[in-house]
């Protein structure tokens, strides 16, 4: 008899930590496949040329992570955006991808950015590359 009581309350117990697994918050994410954090954050202006070369892969990874990364982890994996928009309810965040005029040694001939769209609750929902010239153009 008492075999039964410890068999049940074992199932129980089983079934309830199954239970709660489920309603605990996703796993914190720290990196991005693919991209360098430190690179990514020493190029702010775009004018190194990292950005630009990683900004594909971003783009890639990043819609793998639509509504599983917050924007508290972008923010710590690449560092803090060039421009923030709020539009409605949502949160816009860009980063320069490619520099704009007067980088040295090399310039480019308009400013291009990858965006990203935040929902009220913080996750990445959208994510989107804007702008012009989308290769860097050596000075004549």
């Amino acid at each position: 008899m008492s075999y039964l009581k410890v068999s049940i309350f074992l199932i129980i117990g089983f079934l309830l930590s199954c239970a709660s697994s489920q309603s605990l918050p996703n796993h914190l994410i720290t990196t991005i496949n693919g991209i360098d954090s430190k690179d990514w954050k020493e190029d702010s202006t775009a004018c190194l040329g990292t950005r630009y070369q990683q900004y594909q892969t971003l783009t890639i990874e990043l819609n793998k992570l639509i509504y599983q990364i917050t924007k508290k982890e972008v923010i710590d994996i690449i560092g803090h955006p060039n421009v923030v928009r709020k539009i409605g309810k949502a949160i816009y965040h860009y980063y320069y991808i490619v520099g704009q005029q007067g980088c040295i040694p090399q310039y480019y001939t308009d400013a291009s950015f990858i965006y990203m769209a935040y929902n009220k609750n913080g996750k990445l929902y959208y994510v989107n590359v804007l702008g012009g010239a989308i290769a860097p153009i050596t000075p004549k």
